[in-house]
């Protein structure tokens, strides 16, 4: 059984042996934010809405779980210029508590969080005039410390540290030291690379897709972004993943690992 929730927008979804947890938002007829939404299960069928504090006008963006719990992140947007990290934690995804973060004031864009050697890490943009982008760490979901680091749209584990991933042509790695820049090459056909969407870690390496820039010209077949994957047996030196045949005109939203 699945809540029927009017203007209701789901986002991720996150689960180990004590169940699963949904979150998204709910909009108005406008498209606008209203408050965030958390939904609860212990089986994936039967799912009941969670009562969280504190999400009044929040957007529920991801959620991540480990041995402590659940973590959700989102934008709290009070006005139409603001916009504030926001985070809550629980031990079971049904009683649900707010940390205190390091600055609750920091204005942000919130994007992404996950979960790799022993800590949460979110990621996301640092709106202030310092610009870059903002990282909050945490071992368990309820305390957390922060740093400035480079612009990055998510950061994904790797199982030897992290990977941060962006636009442009620099990705960053993470070995439980500042980040490092890596330069991503140009594709088979020589386009530069744009912006990685996300990327999965294998044992023998880690593959990030996006987009590279398609140049508009008279002998282009056109113009844009197309999709495009990088491999990389240490997330420092990459190689473009040769296309057997053209690509779709749109970046790869999202990729996914089987059997």
């Amino acid at each position: 059984v699945f809540p029927q929730i009017a203007g209701a927008r789901l986002a991720d979804v996150a689960g180990d042996e004590r169940g699963f947890v949904a979150v998204g938002s709910i909009l108005d007829a406008q498209g606008i934010v209203q408050r965030g939404l958390v939904m609860v299960s212990r089986d994936g069928l039967d799912w009941q809405i969670a009562d969280v504090p504190g999400l009044e006008q929040v957007d529920v963006l991801d959620v991540a779980v480990g041995p402590d719990g659940f973590v959700i992140v989102g934008e709290r947007s009070p006005g139409p210029l603001l916009r504030f990290a926001a985070l809550a934690v629980s031990t079971d995804g049904v009683t649900w508590e707010t940390p205190e973060l390091p600055d609750p004031n920091q204005l942000a864009y919130t994007f992404r969080i996950d979960r790799a050697d022993d800590r949460f890490v979110v990621i996301g943009t640092d709106l202030s005039l310092a610009g870059g982008a903002f990282e909050l760490t945490s071992p368990d979901g309820r305390t957390w410390s922060s740093a400035a680091q480079p612009y990055q749209r998510r950061v994904v584990p790797t199982g030897a540290g992290w990977l941060g991933i962006g636009p442009m042509t620099t990705w960053t790695t993470l070995d439980g030291a500042p980040f490092e820049a890596s330069a991503v090459p140009p594709d088979d056909r020589g386009r530069p690379a744009h912006e990685a969407e996300t990327a999965l870690a294998f044992p023998s390496g880690t593959l990030p897709v996006g987009a590279v820039e398609e140049p508009c010209g008279p002998l282009s077949s056109g113009c844009g972004l197309e999709s495009a994957a990088w491999w990389s047996a240490d997330a420092k030196a990459w190689a473009a993943v040769p296309r057997g045949q053209p690509g779709w005109p749109f970046r790869y939203p999202e990729v996914a690992m089987s059997d």
